[in-house]
C-alpha cells in the first residue's frame, strides 16, 4: 500500500492553533503596579508579533517575540511564539532552541511560577500554575517535533511526537502528526500501536478508531480494519472517511454488494476533499488488486460523482 506523504500543511495549521493565547484580564488583575505595567506591555508585543506573523512578515514578529523574552525571560510564552515565527521563517535551528528552553523552564519552579495570564495574577496558587505544565509541555514536544520533520529528523520528530502523546495520551492531534510520521517511514506497525494507544485514551473520538482502521489496513489486517471503521461509522453518521473505508475494504475483497451503499453514503455526506482522497485509495488499491471489479466499479462510482 502506498504511503501516505507526509502532511506538513497539515501540521502547520496544527501547530499555529495549538498554542494558548496570552489573554489580558483588564480590570481584574492584582498585584503590584510594576508587574501589571509589565503584563500590559507583554500582551502588547505579543499583539503586533502576531500581527507581523499573520502578514507573513516572520522577521518582525521575532523582534517583537525578542522583546516579550526580554520583558519575561522566565515565561514560556515568548519563546514559544518565537520559535514558531522561527520555524515559518526557516530558522529551524533557533526554533530548536526555543522550543527545548520551553520545555526546560517548564521543570524549574521559576518558570512554572510563570504559567498563567500576561500579568501574572498573583493570587494563583503553584499548584494551579503546576497543573498546566503538562499540557503546555506537551504542545512545545509537538512543536519541537514538527521543526525536526521540517528538517527531515524524522527519527527525532518521532521522539518529540511521542513524548507530546505520552503526555496528552487523550488529544488526537498528537497522534495524528506522530502518524504522519510512521506513514511517511512505513512504519505500520508502530502506526498501529499509536491509534490503538488512542481508542483507548479517547474512546468516544470516531477519527482515532477510523485511523485505527486505516493503519491496520496498511499493515494489511482487514478483518480488524474492517472493525474499526465499522465502529466509527456507527459513532458517526457523518463520518464520511469511515464509509469510504469500508467501501474500500469490501472492494478489495471484491463484495461490491457490500461496498457500493457505503460509498453512496458517504457522497452523500458531500465532502469533496475525503471522496478524491477515498478515489486516490481506489487508484491505490487497484494497483495492488487489478482483478477486482469492486474496485473498478468504485472508481467509476467516486469519478462520476
Amino acid at each position: 500500500m502506498k504511503s501516505r506523504p507526509l502532511l506538513i500543511g497539515a501540521v502547520v495549521g496544527i501547530f499555529v492553533l495549538s498554542v494558548i493565547a496570552v489573554g489580558y484580564v483588564g480590570s481584574h488583575l492584582t498585584g503590584k503596579p510594576d508587574r501589571l505595567l509589565t503584563g500590559v506591555q507583554y500582551n502588547r508585543t505579543w499583539s503586533e508579533g502576531q500581527n507581523y506573523s499573520r502578514n507573513g512578515n516572520y522577521l518582525a514578529a521575532i523582534r517583537e517575540y525578542d522583546k516579550m523574552v526580554a520583558l519575561r525571560p522566565n515565561k514560556v510564552d515568548g519563546y514559544t511564539y518565537r520559535a514558531i515565527a522561527e520555524a515559518q521563517a526557516g530558522l529551524y535551528d533557533r526554533a530548536v532552541e526555543d522550543n527545548t528552553t520551553g520545555i526546560e523552564l517548564l521543570t524549574q519552579r521559576q518558570g512554572i511560577e510563570e504559567q498563567g495570564n500576561a500579568a501574572d495574577v498573583l493570587g494563583m496558587p503553584y499548584q494551579d500554575k503546576l497543573a498546566t505544565v503538562s499540557e503546555v509541555q506537551a504542545r512545545l514536544y509537538h512543536n519541537r517535533g514538527y521543526v525536526y520533520a521540517r528538517r527531515g529528523e524524522f527519527e527525532r520528530a518521532v521522539r518529540d511526537f511521542k513524548q507530546a502523546v505520552a503526555l496528552k495520551p487523550d488529544a488526537p492531534v498528537y497522534h495524528s502528526s506522530l502518524s504522519d510520521l510512521y506513514q511517511h517511514m512505513g512504519q505500520y506497525g508502530q502506526d498501529v500501536e499509536n491509534w490503538k494507544i488512542a481508542t483507548v485514551s479517547a474512546p468516544g473520538d470516531p477519527a482515532s478508531w477510523t485511523n485505527y482502521g486505516w493503519s491496520l489496513y496498511c499493515l494489511g489486517n482487514l478483518p480488524e480494519a474492517m472493525e474499526a471503521n465499522r465502529h466509527a461509522a456507527q459513532m458517526s453518521v457523518v463520518s464520511a472517511t469511515a464509509r469510504y473505508n469500508l467501501g474500500l475494504l469490501y472492494s478489495v475483497e471484491d463484495q461490491w454488494a457490500q461496498a457500493e451503499p457505503l460509498y453512496r453514503e458517504a457522497l452523500a455526506i458531500n465532502n469533496t476533499d475525503k471522496r478524491e482522497r477515498a478515489l486516490g485509495r481506489v487508484r491505490d488499491a487497484m494497483r495492488m488488486h487489478p482483478r477486482s471489479q469492486a474496485l473498478r466499479k468504485a472508481e467509476a462510482l467516486l469519478s462520476a460523482s
